[in-house]
Formats: structure tokens, sequence, C-alpha cells
């Protein structure tokens, strides 16, 4: 079993005096039980940090007879588990159309074209992927599933726990749109 946690801090923020495990209580120790449990029963030599840079998506993938595929056109972060999913895709678009230049042609121009389509018909499914990508690592980021209350009269109720209204918002709209997203994602280059 593999679990992870975003967290955002500078490059190179990589020493914790106390431990990897005491830094992701202090993290998200305020979580459901669930996630606590999951920190205290990892052992400590288990836990790795792998810092992530996340890169914007570039939309001129090639030059001539160069394209490129996978993370060097479209790096993505892992919280939807697409990147390696794209790079496949690439390479099946890329095959098909250079399928099509060695039945029809193998002149340089027709090659290049090749490429140029591989890039035009794969660039707008990525950038959607890539964008739902990058908005799920913001969200990741600055989710708080409590409002904490710091203002009097209600800094009394300390141990009051309520839900953030958004969480609600966010349930009915994901209930209804996000089961079509994931079909389109899932399913890839056949709904494309």
């Amino acid at each position: 079993m593999q679990w992870y946690a975003f967290h955002e801090e500078p490059p190179s923020s990589s020493l914790f005096p106390e431990g990897k495990k005491k830094r992701l209580m202090d993290l998200f120790g305020k979580w459901c039980d669930e996630v606590i449990t999951l920190i205290s029963d990892t052992p400590e030599d288990m836990i790795l940090q792998r810092d992530i840079y996340d890169r914007d998506m570039i939309y001129t993938w090639g030059i001539g007879r160069v394209t490129l595929i996978g993370d060097a056109a479209h790096p993505m972060q892992p919280n939807l588990g697409q990147g390696g999913c794209m790079a496949i895709e690439d390479c099946y678009q890329l095959i098909l159309e250079l399928d099509k230049v060695a039945q029809n042609g193998s002149g340089d121009f027709d090659v290049i074209s090749a490429l140029r389509r591989y890039e035009k018909k794969r660039i707008p499914r990525v950038r959607v992927l890539h964008t739902a990508s990058r908005l799920a690592s913001k969200l990741l980021v600055n989710y708080r599933p409590y409002i904490e209350f710091k203002f009097w009269p209600l800094s009394n109720l300390a141990n009051m726990k309520i839900k953030h209204p958004g969480i609600y918002v966010a349930r009915a709209l994901l209930k209804f749109t996000f089961p079509h997203f994931v079909t389109w994602m899932i399913a890839g280059h056949g709904l494309w």
C-alpha cells in the first residue's frame, strides 16, 4: 500500500530533526482518524520525501523530425495518476500517425506532417488533464476540513469542529460531474 500527502514548502526543506512522522503529524494531525492512523502505523524509515516540481505544459512539442512525448512535453503531478497514462496514449497516437506514413509514403515531409498531426491530436486532451492535475494539487494543498473559530464569542468552542461549507458545495458538484470526467479520463483515446 502506498499513501502520499502534499504540502507546499520551499525546495530542499528536508531536514526534520524530530523525524518525518512528527512533521506529518504536525501538518495532518487534525485530519480524520484514518489519516492519523496511516501516519502513526507507518514506520519512520518507510516515509519518503519526494519533492515535486511543477512545470507548465508546453504547446509546441516538436520541430522538424523531432517531437516530445510524456513528461518531456507535459509533466503532471501524481495526484490523478495520469502522467504515465498520457505517455502511453502519446505513444499510441504517434504509432497511428507514423503507420499512416508507412502505408502511404515515406518522405521527410510525410514524417514531419505525421509528427505535427500527433501533436495536434494530443495537445487538447493532455491540456485538460494537465489542468485538472494542477487544480487537484492546489485543492489538496489548501484543503482545510473544518472551520476553526478563533474569535469571540465562539473561541470558547475550541473543541467543536464544524465542516467547512465548501465541502457540501464541492460534494454536490462532484457528484454530478466527476463520474463523467473520470469516464472520459480513463476511456481516453476512444472518447476523444
